[in-house]
């Protein structure tokens, strides 16, 4: 695969594909891929979708066999089975679209979601492409900061009990978060941002998938002066850590998650 380039799907026929090659879900396709139709509605679309492959040629018949294009195989296959990926769900001015970035050693692999159910596959022949980090910093507050605080644990069952009482009692949800061992100016502060039209970004980055799964999973709350990061616990993910940071930890984090996409950038 000599050349970059981009390439788009929809949904049903992204479905085909993944289960002619016994791939499974990419992220991103949803929980119920299918929505709420019946199977043999779901079986009548999928040969429709066969149907509008073959006709762009990405499907062909070779001695009455099901042939799959040979780079949109490996292509699918990456995202299915990725050496490292960046998964990023941002949620700015109270608009999500999850983005996807998959490595392996010959390419790299971004895929988002332009509209609804409809895929968009950008494939970068050199390892090294720094799209998904321009892409992660584009998002932020160019002058957001604020100052570096402690660690501090909290139960995920508590935080997720804080995340629902900010609309309606922050009283309350401040009360768990000082139980939580944060400071009332601290504590007041993380609720503020959380109140506000912040930019919240949750990162997924995975440096290994097989034979064991080795990832860091983090929200990024950014507001007009302060910046947090809220991280899931990697040995017990009953538990989270809420930190205050400026803007260069910050950086320095998101950084970290893209490491794999940057180390052989200039090689």
């Amino acid at each position: 695969m000599s050349d970059n380039f981009v390439i788009q799907f929809s949904q049903e026929e992204l479905l085909y594909l993944l289960r002619r090659q016994g791939l499974p879900d990419l992220p991103g396709m949803g929980e119920h891929p299918w929505g709420e139709i019946p199977q043999n509605e779901a079986l009548r679309i999928l040969e429709t979708a066969g149907r509008g492959l073959m006709a762009r040629g990405a499907i062909t018949i070779h001695e009455n066999s099901i042939q799959i294009d040979k780079a949109l195989h490996a292509i699918l296959v990456a995202c299915a089975y990725p050496e490292q990926m960046v998964i990023l769900n941002p949620f700015i001015s109270n608009q999500a679209n999850q983005e996807n970035y998959f490595r392996v050693t010959e390419f790299d692999v971004r895929h988002t979601l332009p509209y609804p159910w409809v895929h968009r596959f950008e494939v970068f022949s050199t390892p090294g492409s720094d799209m998904g980090f321009s892409q992660v910093m584009g998002w932020l507050e160019p002058n957001s900061g604020g100052q570096i605080s402690s660690e501090f644990i909290v139960e995920q069952q508590k935080l997720q009990e804080v995340y629902a009482l900010v609309s309606s009692d922050v009283a309350l949800a401040q009360s768990l978060l000082v139980e939580s061992g944060l400071p009332a100016e601290i504590s007041a502060e993380f609720l503020d941002v959380l109140k506000k039209n912040t930019i919240k970004i949750l990162v997924q980055a995975v440096s290994q998938l097989r034979p064991e799964l080795r990832q860091k999973v983090f929200t990024v709350l950014v507001g007009a002066l302060s910046c947090w990061i809220v991280t899931a616990g990697q040995s017990d993910n009953t538990i989270a850590t809420i930190m205050q940071v400026d803007r260069s930890y910050l950086d320095a984090a998101l950084l970290s998650a893209f490491t794999p996409f940057l180390s052989n950038k200039n090689q």
